[in-house]
């Protein structure tokens, strides 16, 4: 498996087609009580696939693991997004909360600078706010040089129509985007990544394989919502480096040529790897896509948040 790069939108920032996740159920093993040595292990098998990028947040707690990790691999070249959540206790965070934000993330990351940061989880009805007001904080942090470059994120449990990061690509502020995309959650496709493509604003995937195609439980209970057929149905797309489920995912995912990132997220070295190889695999056959975007393209994530929400 030979690693491929491309560059984030609009950025200088060549970055591996597969980055590395902090977040999600696991947040590098540490929702499970992983230790450190455990986190270093991933980070250590993701660096030696060739992965150049990582993703984390103040709010997943694995900054300072992050931080640690890299300084003992070694590893200060790589590149680090982090975010911070717009509302606390229902208000707007403060420019000063902001700085503190910031300056947190790069003393728990042991870094001088932070390559992307991201506001982090943006509700449609924060959005103005943040340009308005935090969004020219982030600017002058970028000019401090403590910010390369300046991003956003979905709340893919709550804004299922992307409202808010459709409108984001569309006004062209923005150097980075996140956005859920996967088999069950092809809205993207349609609004948000065509107008990040127009303004050159990178594009990185989360959540490709969660809530539906981890395993074949998790995709019967979303078929069943769906009231689209069973596992069996599909099992004829379980060939070639789609090995399961999952891999199917992150292959479609992999596939979408609006996206630049796909990011994996996972406590465990092996399924790092297994994923990894499934984003690099020969494209899906063009039947199998075909079949995937006619059965499932008119899908937004909100099937996949039901039983979560």
């Amino acid at each position: 498996m030979e690693m491929s790069f491309t560059t984030l939108g609009r950025t200088d920032l060549r970055v591996s087609r597969v980055g590395l996740g902090a977040g999600g159920p696991s947040r590098l093993g540490r929702a499970r009580g992983a230790s450190q040595v455990d986190v270093e292990r991933v980070i250590h098998r993701a660096l030696d696939l060739g992965v150049n990028f990582i993703d984390t947040a103040a709010g997943y707690g694995t900054e300072p693991a992050i931080g640690a990790a890299l300084q003992s691999l070694g590893a200060q070249d790589v590149m680090v997004a982090t975010k911070a959540g717009v509302v606390r206790a229902g208000e707007m965070m403060s420019p000063t909360q902001l700085q503190a934000a910031v300056d947190g993330s790069l003393r728990d990351l042991r870094r001088t600078v932070l390559d992307v940061f991201q506001f982090h989880a943006v509700e449609p009805g924060d959005l103005d706010g943040v340009v308005t007001e935090l969004l020219p904080v982030a600017e002058r942090l970028r000019e401090q040089g403590k910010i390369r470059f300046v991003g956003i994120t979905e709340n893919p449990s709550t804004d299922v129509d992307q409202q808010m990061a459709a409108q984001a690509c569309e006004s062209g502020l923005w150097d980075t985007v996140m956005v859920q995309y996967g088999v069950f959650d092809q809205l993207a496709t349609r609004r948000t990544l065509p107008a990040a493509l127009r303004h050159g604003t990178g594009t990185l995937c989360m959540s490709a394989a969660r809530a539906a195609l981890v395993n074949e439980e998790m995709l019967t209970q979303v078929l069943e919502r769906l009231d689209a057929g069973d596992p069996e149905e599909m099992r004829f797309l379980l060939t070639g480096a789609s090995h399961t489920w999952a891999d199917l995912a992150f292959r479609f995912a992999a596939a979408c040529d609006g996206i630049d990132m796909v990011l994996v997220g996972t406590g465990n070295a092996d399924h790092f790897e297994a994923s990894a190889r499934a984003i690099l695999a020969p494209p899906l056959p063009k039947e199998q896509l075909h079949w995937l975007t006619e059965r499932f393209g008119a899908t937004t994530g909100k099937v996949l948040w039901e039983g979560e929400n």
